[in-house]
């Protein structure tokens, strides 16, 4: 269990590092920087669609889909998560579309990883 949390961990670190990149380059001005501040606040949304879609136990494929082209349903409860963390409206949404860039190149291998 223990080598499972250490690539879940990871993984994680990962796919926030990613999103954090793209959220600097976000904007005209490349407004946003890669921070702790930004890096934990990443690191929150991703673990609560986590917990939120083991939950609704879907198939490796489904989480895929998902992730890669989600519904508007789905992008709404992102952008309803992603509010919870941050009330600044523009770096919100900075993030918000970082994380829909890298969840379309989102792998089968990563989603493995992750559920």
């Amino acid at each position: 269990m223990i080598q499972d949390d250490d690539v879940f961990d990871s993984k994680i670190t990962d796919i926030s590092k990613k999103i954090a990149f793209e959220t600097t380059n976000f904007g005209e001005k490349n407004e946003y920087g890669i921070d702790p501040a930004t890096i934990a606040l990443i690191i929150s949304i991703i673990i609560e669609l986590v917990k939120l879609i083991r939950e609704c136990r879907k198939d490796k494929k489904q989480i895929l889909k998902m992730v890669n082209e989600p519904s508007l349903m789905e992008r709404w409860y992102f952008r309803k998560i992603a509010g919870k963390f941050s009330k600044n409206k523009h770096y919100k949404k900075s993030i918000i579309e970082a994380a829909f860039k890298v969840g379309k190149q989102t792998t089968i291998q990563d989603v493995e990883e992750l559920f």
